[in-house]
């Protein structure tokens, strides 16, 4: 597990574009090849077919000395070598930070490190305004928020998001989701993101431009980036003399029943230490866990039902086995498609239980056998539209 990183930043207001056209690759930046997944979610109605407005509006109506967006930069664990288990943790990460009421911009970038290994990393912006089902244009939406008249004001901030607890939860949340995403692929090893007072933070590099080999400040860091590593190479290769010659100590002493004692007063010492430990951290506060994928599912409805009643629905209805529902595609989602069943009432598809996939818009015929599953493959136009 060498490429562990998690770390929290802020982006004025005038910079949030900027950024997002660089995390994608896009604009001045669209010849960059390391960009390797890109999602938005969470957009509030006048940013739905084009993210990038959000950002950009975030830079026009922002105070001028406010935050346009915040960030959570963190490493996907190299354990993780298809690209479908690293978009899952790198999702699990997202909703665990901002949930379903945040707008944000996920992008994952894929690049050779120094070691020679892949350096898969993702940069998640995201606004500290939530949705609260109120439509608001793109210059009211980041205006101060009215306590008395919602609909009146801007959407409200998350104060727990600027909290000086946040950087602290989120390194907490990142070790806990990359623990138990290591232990459910069958993997041994684990992280800890307590800082070891032995050894010094690597300095941040930065992405490599066609001016980096013309950047002195650059090539210093590149330096004691290879010190540092250099450092923390000996010091392991000594630990591990160490260790040998004292094996080698215990063997040739010729008391085999002293080095017996020796070796049971040392895992006694050992058992001690890591009671002591798991007690520690028993006692501490930590995050909840990342939800499960039934939790996920079940947000994604929720967040369905809700805005289709937003949009005027009176009833959201489950698909059922031997149904045929016909209508329009309202809301597609990860887990699940909502589809207009008239009189303003609507249907909600399963999409474990769907045979293909469906587009905002589209006019659908979708019929169930017995068993749940949809049985018509119709092919249909699929235009762009609002998705979840």
């Amino acid at each position: 597990m060498a490429n562990v990183h998690c770390s929290v930043k802020n982006g004025r207001a005038g910079k949030g574009a900027s950024h997002a056209r660089y995390v994608q690759g896009e604009g001045r930046y669209a010849s960059r090849d390391d960009v390797a997944y890109v999602e938005h979610e969470n957009m509030p109605t006048f940013a739905a077919a084009d993210p990038l407005a959000f950002w950009k509006a975030a830079d026009a109506n922002e105070r001028a000395n406010g935050r346009a967006y915040r960030e959570v930069e963190f490493s996907v664990p190299r354990e993780l070598n298809e690209r479908k288990d690293q978009i899952r943790f790198a999702q699990q990460m997202a909703y665990g930070i901002v949930g379903v009421k945040h707008p944000y911009t996920l992008a994952m970038h894929d690049t050779e490190a120094a070691d020679g290994g892949r350096n898969v990393h993702v940069h998640l912006m995201f606004s500290e305004r939530a949705l609260d089902g109120i439509e608001r244009s793109a210059e009211q939406f980041f205006k101060r928020a009215n306590k008395a008249n919602p609909e009146k004001g801007g959407a409200a901030k998350d104060r727990t998001m600027n909290a000086r607890s946040f950087v602290a939860e989120t390194r907490q949340r990142y070790e806990q989701t990359v623990n138990r995403t290591l232990e459910k692929h069958g993997h041994e090893q684990r992280i800890s993101m307590a800082r070891n007072p032995r050894f010094e933070p690597e300095p941040k590099l930065g992405p490599v431009h066609p001016r980096a080999g013309r950047d002195e400040r650059r090539e210093a860091r590149l330096e004691r980036v290879r010190e540092i590593r250099t450092g923390r190479s000996e010091w392991t290769r000594l630990k591990e003399t160490l260790a040998a010659t004292r094996s080698e100590i215990l063997d040739l002493s010729g008391d085999i029943q002293a080095a017996l004692a020796e070796r049971e007063r040392q895992q006694v010492v050992a058992r001690e230490a890591l009671a002591r430990f798991r007690a520690a951290r028993a006692a501490e506060a930590v995050p909840a866990p990342a939800p499960s994928e039934d939790e996920l599912r079940a947000k994604s409805a929720e967040g369905v039902r809700a805005e289709l009643a937003a949009k005027g629905y009176e009833a959201v209805h489950d698909a059922k086995p031997g149904g045929l529902y016909v209508g329009s595609i309202l809301l597609v989602t990860d887990f699940h498609v909502a589809q207009d069943a008239g009189r303003h009432h609507a249907t909600l598809h399963d999409r474990r239980q769907l045979q293909r996939g469906y587009e905002v818009g589209e006019q659908a015929k979708i019929q169930y056998g017995q068993d749940g599953l949809e049985i018509i493959r119709a092919p249909t136009l699929k235009p762009r539209g609002l998705s979840r």
